[in-house]
């Protein structure tokens, strides 16, 4: 559980932040022959900076809307491929949502469905998105939605915004 929460929250500077905090624990308790302590007490400030600011620097306003366009059936080994349409409902006044990350929502832990990267999408404008997943099992998968994930201002650790849209594709074997 906390290695999920930690790899969705965490953007790439983040994770470089929270290994050179793991690496100055390692040199901190001796505080006379280093000056690491100095560099851990900044580290240590932009990570504490940067989980309170997920909090304040949600996706503002309506949020998004999401439509998936599913197939009815898909076959195990072969490439299920899907699109899903992401819509920023926030009105003309708002400002632009910019670094957005896609990652769907799987009840099959055995699909993996990689992230899908959206450099901007502005206010009441709609971004179509390809998915696509080689699905190992047979079965009923189910999607329970979809997160955007929005970096703070840091850019070290990402907030997130949940749309329901719940669906569901048959494999066959």
């Amino acid at each position: 559980v906390v290695a999920h929460w930690s790899t969705r929250r965490f953007t790439p500077q983040g994770w470089f932040l929270v290994a050179g905090y793991l690496a100055c624990i390692l040199f901190v308790p001796n505080v006379r022959s280093t000056m690491n302590y100095q560099l851990f007490t900044l580290l240590i400030t932009l990570l504490i900076i940067a989980v309170f600011s997920i909090r304040v620097f949600k996706v503002r306003g309506k949020g998004f809307s999401m439509r998936r366009s599913l197939p009815r059936l898909a076959t195990v080994g072969e490439p299920l491929r899907y699109e899903l349409a992401l819509r920023n409902l926030n009105g003309q006044q708002a400002r632009p949502e910019k670094d957005l990350t896609i990652m769907e929502n799987v009840q099959e832990l055995a699909l993996r469905i990689a992230d899908q990267p959206l450099q901007e999408l502005g206010p009441e404008q709609e971004a179509r998105l390809v998915f696509s997943a080689i699905p190992e099992h047979r079965g009923l998968i189910r999607f329970t939605g979809c997160t955007v994930a929005a970096p703070e201002p840091l850019g070290l650790m990402r907030t997130f915004h949940n749309s329901h849209s719940p669906g569901s594709v048959l494999v066959l074997p």
